[in-house]
């Protein structure tokens, strides 16, 4: 997670935990380890190059089980 502050309240750290699962956060500035990021620039990237419009970038290029 980024370092916002409602992932951080009580109430969401306890529901979490009630998961089994743990909040793990990212540095403040640490591009490089937030795959979305990534993910997201590869996106961009193919609409400027391809000159999709949005609907059709998702529609005829993105696999959206790839996006994450």
């Amino acid at each position: 997670m980024d370092n916002a502050r409602f992932y951080k309240r009580s109430y969401t750290l306890e529901a979490i935990e009630a998961r089994g699962c743990a909040l793990e956060c990212f540095s403040p500035y640490s591009t490089d380890l937030k795959p979305i990021k990534h993910k997201w620039a590869e996106v961009k990237s193919l609409r400027r190059k391809e000159r999709y419009s949005i609907d059709e970038l998702f529609y005829h290029n993105v696999d959206y089980a790839n996006l994450f």
